[in-house]
Formats: C-alpha cells, structure tokens, sequence
C-alpha cells in the first residue's frame, strides 16, 4: 500500500473513531435528561412505574379553567 493511501485511511479511521466516541457521548449524556410524557388519565391510571421521573400533559377542557 503506498504511503498516500495508508495516511488517508489513518485520517479516515481517526475520524470514524472521532465521530463514534461523540456520538456516544451525547447519547450518554441526553439518556441522563430524557422526560417522559404521560396524559393524566395513565397518571390516574397507575401507568407511571414507581420512582420514574415523568411529565404530566394534556389539553384543557373549554370551560373548565377558573381565573380568580
């Protein structure tokens, strides 16, 4: 294989490796903040397991909201 080629594919592979390593940090690290969305009726429902961290969402019913 000749020089030119061989540094090339060095470059390459440094660069896959690179790219795979960061990768696999940022999955690391979004893993750690990921919220899970769950409607109030599976809150009620029992469908969040024990010591989950969860957000709760939903739409308002028209009428149903008091201002004071």
């Amino acid at each position: 294989m000749a020089a030119p080629r061989k540094q090339r594919m060095a470059i390459v592979g440094f660069i896959v490796a690179g790219s795979a390593l960061a990768i696999g940090l940022v999955l690391f690290a979004l893993n750690e903040g990921i919220n899970v969305f769950y409607t109030p009726t599976e809150v009620a429902q029992g469908a969040v397991p024990n010591g989950q961290s969860f957000r709760i969402g939903g739409m308002v019913k028209t009428g149903s909201l008091r201002t004071r």
